[in-house]
């Protein structure tokens, strides 16, 4: 790198400007920034290192002030840094903020050193950065990431190849009772015992065969000794270089829903046990979207079909006996129109030819607006009610 020396350069001892020629042809092959000012921000050399990282080239740069790459915010601090080269100190790793060309800031580790003349009167200063803009953002990103894992719901922590934890988040924490001082460097299958330390070791062989583990179900003890259910996902830590070299675990505790879902089976089985005693079932048909008759079992079984999905309205209406098909029709047509309610008995043929009677009642619901949306009702087999009354009837006269 040539240097364009100002005056203030000129008569300086020869060793020093011997010195000079080095520290350019050192510059011009560094991937840092290095740039030469005079004593008042004047800038008298610029190596391609400044042109990468601040984008303005030799030719545009040198006889420019230094300010042009100081943000305004930054001035206070250059003004400092320039009494501090004033006293003959050298400024080392100063970490700040830089304009580029394009507008973008850079941020850069900055190294100062002051030029003396002859006379030992400081006359400029070396000014060598190192862009740490992608380091920045990386420390960024990582006290991001830490938050976002602190102050998440679910309990997440790390291990190594062993199993030995690496980190363990607040939920970890108030999930299975135990404080990440505890647990970080502590196996983490050392709280755990009988199938839920089994369940945990084939998990991890698969993760450590580099395999994720997304949403699996189930059960793990808190410190206290009572159990709970859990999802746990688990993923391989990947290195730079592709191999892996520990885990990551989410547990999210799902033991309300797990309960719900049982409440919810019990009552469904007690549901449909008590249609299988009356028998009755249950549909509902989407008005709006013309979607399939949803089905509970057993209406299939009182229409003597197999049970399947996606059964349409028409395919009910070809099961209704052809002497009362129309009233059934009318019926279920009007009280969507009219958004009411409707019930009425009348004959089925089964695919076998037997006929049943059965009665059918049904409601529409409808949205915020008063559009009808969906119509849900039941039907009841009503065969032995109808003969027993038939033949009641019959022996009275």
């Amino acid at each position: 790198m040539t240097l364009d020396r100002p005056a203030e350069f000129e008569g300086l001892p020869a060793e020093f400007s011997a010195a000079l020629v080095v520290a350019a042809e050192a510059a011009d092959s560094s991937d840092d920034a290095i740039v030469s000012t005079s004593l008042d921000g004047t800038i008298t050399s610029w190596n391609p290192g400044a042109e990468r990282l601040y984008g303005w080239t030799a030719a545009e740069a040198i006889g420019q002030n230094i300010e042009m790459i100081v943000p305004v915010a930054q001035r206070s601090e250059h003004s400092m840094i320039m009494d501090r080269l004033a006293r003959g100190e050298r400024i080392d790793h100063f970490e700040t903020t830089r304009f580029r060309k394009d507008d973008f800031r850079a941020q850069v580790s900055l190294t100062i050193s002051p030029i003396d003349g002859s006379d030992g009167q400081l006359v400029g200063a070396i000014w060598v950065a190192h862009d740490i803009t992608g380091r920045q953002r990386s420390e960024q990103l990582r006290e991001q990431f830490a938050a976002i894992v602190e102050s998440a719901e679910d309990a997440m922590f790390s291990t190594d190849l062993q199993g030995y934890v690496t980190s363990w988040n607040g939920s970890a924490e108030r999930l299975l009772g135990y404080s990440a001082n505890e647990m970080v460097g502590r196996l983490y299958g050392e709280i755990l015992e009988g199938e839920e330390l089994e369940d945990f070791e084939q998990a991890f062989a698969r993760v450590m065969a580099g395999e994720h583990l997304s949403h699996h179900e189930t059960t793990r003890t808190r410190r206290d000794g009572t159990k709970f259910d859990v999802s746990m996902s688990l993923a391989p830590i990947f290195a730079p270089d592709g191999s892996i070299v520990g885990k990551s675990a989410i547990l999210h505790e799902i033991t309300e829903r797990k309960r719900r879902e049982r409440d919810l089976a019990e009552s469904l089985a007690l549901i449909e046990q008590a249609q299988r005693i009356g028998h009755f079932g249950g549909w509902a048909f989407a008005v709006a979207s013309n979607g399939p008759l949803i089905c509970t079992s057993e209406v299939f079984q009182i229409f003597g079909t197999a049970e399947r999905p996606n059964l349409t309205l028409e395919e009910y209406f070809a099961r209704v006996h052809p002497d009362d098909l129309e009233r059934v029709r009318s019926a279920a047509l009007s009280a969507i129109a009219h958004e009411s309610h409707y019930e009425l008995e009348h004959r089925i043929v089964r695919p076998d030819g037997t006929q049943r009677w059965v009665f059918v009642a049904g409601d529409v619901l409808a949205d915020a607006t008063g559009a009808p949306v969906e119509l849900v009702g039941m039907v009841q087999d009503i065969t032995d009610r109808r003969e027993a009354v038939e033949k009641a009837r019959s022996v009275e006269r």
